[in-house]
């Protein structure tokens, strides 16, 4: 079998590379692509995402291909690809420039000692509209403002919005008299009481400043005037709505010919409101999906849905007779076409999610608040939302911004594999089943983001060190002594040497053990990582260590502290701690 690597940093993967790793497999080049990501702990802190990250959007983007192995590797990669059998690098390059430096890169491949055959290297030019797809390009257009759907897969777009700009966007639409701008508001109250900003970028009322005279959107007036007729204009030079709605809707071909003048007014003015916000945004509009938005947000979307019953009482209320109501209702995607319509969105992009919330009448608020910590759940994947939401709750000093990123940064250092920031957010989730029963959630939570910030090498007082600097944090955040020194007390109580002697201390004491007890896919991955954090100890000294670790935690009368997690997770721990020990 033809073996070929193609390395990179991937932060993140873009189109370009995809686009040369497809040519590599359509050419017969090799009949396996060994696609590595390097790693270099030195430098981690110059990446925008951790090698974990890295590695899961790159190998989320490559699933399409056939013959692909997503890897990472340390040192150089000439050895790497002999250590492997790989006798073939291939490397892209975008102009003159990058030529010349992956020329001088191949000659001094070869200067190492691998042998009579050497290293061969295969040089792809990229195509001429990708030239400008990098990583760097699509951070500073991100960050400019703009768009970069066209660079990057949506996945990675919506890791980067998250990551350089603290925005985790989603759409919401819903049809006609559905209550979009009521769950809306009842969303931003909900996410104030949580400490969460929420905040609502109405594409609707975007689109009607657009259209009114005085705005700096004449060309689209005019263009609008052009194509439906001076009727469609009022005496102030504003478009009409209601003269242009009856020449939209239930004609197709207008409806587009509509949104294709609008649609680079509207993105252009919805970024112009997101600049400088960070938190929850919603990209409200009732034609997100009919107007082909939708990727704004990654295709992650709110329907929010009512029976037909609550639409006409609504409408009724608004002063609609039954004819109105019934062309307003018929005029519209109902919801069934919208779902409809974002599915096939979803398929054709392969990302997204649809979060479909009744709103008929005599739904208990309080679903909205559960939907609410759902949404949010889902939606942030780096657990920001969360800290934002917590330090705002707790009363910290100041923004949270430069903690988050020591938080970031922190998790993303050295070689760590498994104790990363996916870690700490992975288990969000149980922690907000289990909130209820703690008697100081925001102190468990706290902790709970610092219990690992501190890792070293073959250092055993690493919870020591990470009690002693959120102890440091709360200080500096001008928290009371109290909460500062519970906060301490319990990351000390993720050691595991003793039974905590409160109950708090044993919920987070259980939250990290509740990897032993996730399915065995996860599991088994996470018994790697674990090998790969102690690489520096030979198989003689770890395997019998690592046994003696695991078969003390199945000598414990409980694995885990709490009734809570004990009923709901002890014998799937037991069972996945004995296949290890006998794997090992």
């Amino acid at each position: 079998m033809k073996k070929a690597i193609y390395a990179g940093s991937f932060d993140p993967i873009t189109k370009g590379h995809e686009n040369v790793i497809n040519r590599i497999l359509k050419d017969g080049i090799c009949d396996e692509l060994i696609v590595a990501t390097g790693v270099n702990p030195e430098k981690a802190s110059k990446y925008t995402f951790s090698l974990e990250e890295r590695q899961a959007m790159t190998q989320k983007a490559l699933e399409k291909f056939p013959n692909v192995k997503v890897v990472s590797f340390e040192g150089s990669l000439p050895d790497y690809a002999f250590k492997h059998g790989i006798p073939v690098v291939i490397r892209g390059y975008r102009n003159g420039k990058d030529a010349e430096q992956e020329l001088d890169l191949f000659n001094a491949y070869n200067s190492q000692d691998l042998g009579a055959g050497g290293i061969e290297m295969f040089l792809l030019p990229a195509k001429q509209e990708m030239t400008h797809f990098s990583s760097s390009n699509a951070k500073g257009i991100l960050t400019a403002p703009g768009d970069i759907h066209e660079m990057v897969q949506l996945h990675v777009k919506q890791a980067m919005e998250a990551r350089l700009l603290g925005q985790y966007k989603v759409n919401l639409t819903g049809g006609i008299a559905c209550g979009k701008s009521y769950v809306t508001d009842k969303l931003q109250k909900i996410g104030e009481k949580q400490g969460i900003p929420v905040y609502n970028i109405d594409l609707d009322d975007i689109g009607h400043q657009i259209l009114k005279a005085g705005s700096t959107y004449q060309r689209e007036r005019d263009m609008i005037v052009r194509e439906f007729g001076q009727s469609v204009k009022d005496v102030d030079g504003s478009i009409s709505r209601k003269k242009l709605a009856p020449l939209v809707f239930g004609n197709q071909e207008k409806l587009e010919k509509l949104n294709e003048i609008m649609h680079p007014a509207i993105v252009v003015e919805h970024r112009s409101q997101m600049r400088g916000k960070k938190g929850l945004m919603l990209i409200n509009g009732a034609l997100i999906v009919e107007a082909g938005l939708s990727y704004l947000a990654s295709n992650n979307t709110v329907l929010v849905t009512a029976d037909e019953a609550s639409q006409y009482r609504r409408l009724k209320e608004r002063g609609h007779s039954d004819a109105e109501i019934k062309k307003r209702i018929a005029s519209q995607f109902n919801t069934a076409a919208k779902m409809d319509a974002l599915e096939k969105t979803i398929a054709q992009y392969n990302y997204g999610d649809i979060f479909e919330l009744d709103n008929s009448d005599g739904r208990p608020d309080s679903q909205i608040e559960l939907f609410f910590n759902q949404l949010v759940q889902k939606m942030d994947q780096f657990g920001e939302l969360r800290f934002r939401g917590l330090w705002d709750r707790i009363g910290a000093d100041g923004t949270p911004d430069d903690e988050y990123r020591r938080i970031v940064q922190a998790y993303s250092s050295g070689k760590r594999y498994y104790h990363t920031l996916k870690h700490v957010v992975d288990t969000l989730g149980d922690f907000e089943q289990a909130k209820e029963f703690m008697q100081n959630p925001d102190a468990v939570l706290f902790a709970w983001f610092y219990h690992d910030i501190v890792k070293r090498d073959k250092s055993n007082v690493d919870e020591k060190r990470s009690a002693e600097l959120v102890y440091s944090v709360c200080k500096n955040a001008e928290l009371s002594e109290n909460f500062a020194s519970t906060t301490k007390g319990l990351v000390y109580d993720t050691r595991h040497h003793e039974i905590p002697e409160t109950l708090d201390g044993k919920f987070i004491a259980d939250l990290d053990l509740l990897i032993f007890a996730r399915p065995p896919p996860v599991f088994n991955q996470y018994d790697l990582d674990i090998r790969q954090e102690y690489w520096f100890y030979p198989d003689e000294v770890y395997i019998p260590g690592r046994k003696q670790v695991l078969e003390g935690f199945l000598a414990k009368e409980h694995i885990f502290q709490t009734d809570f997690f004990r009923e709901k997770y002890e014998d799937i721990a037991r069972e996945n701690l004995k296949i290890a020990i006998s794997n090992l």
